[in-house]
């Protein structure tokens, strides 16, 4: 019976620690690959409108302040770190629309990249969580193998 407990503790060990990495190593791959910025140049005045399908993460830079403003749209938060600001949008109706308005007098330069968050992140997410949890599991089911042994 101790020897099964042992076995079945490594095996769970050995899966969750698979699962973590190989699940990890294809998100992160697959968020690699959407990291290009667009540059736009907004004169005093001047509104720049984006479409917005899906939940989504909107990342930018700009030289001067900007208004954001949704059409159909709910911005659901917002942060700025290391000179990147950060908006995460949901459409209340498809599409929304993103509206950002250059309200200086000098033209503004902004670079943003557009993140569209898919059931295959939050997929990704809950095997990650599952293979934490299932960890976990299998190092309790080996330790109690072993001080029973």
């Amino acid at each position: 019976m101790n020897k099964i407990l042992i076995i079945v503790g490594i095996l769970l060990l050995i899966l969750g620690i698979v699962l973590f990495f190989s699940d990890s190593f294809l998100l992160a791959h697959s968020i690699n690959h959407s990291f290009h910025f667009t540059t736009v140049y907004l004169t005093p005045g001047e509104t720049y409108n984006i479409t917005i399908n899906k939940v989504t993460v909107f990342m930018y830079n700009s030289t001067m302040p900007l208004t954001f403003y949704g059409s159909s749209l709910t911005i659901l938060s917002g942060s700025s770190e290391h000179g990147f600001n950060t908006l995460i949008l949901e459409p209340t109706t498809t599409p929304g629309i993103l509206h950002i308005h250059n309200n200086n007098t000098a033209t503004v330069i902004m670079s943003y990249n557009i993140i569209r968050i898919s059931s295959s992140f939050i997929t990704s997410g809950l095997i990650i969580l599952g293979s934490i949890i299932l960890g976990i599991i299998g190092l309790i089911i080996l330790v109690i193998g072993i001080i029973k042994r």
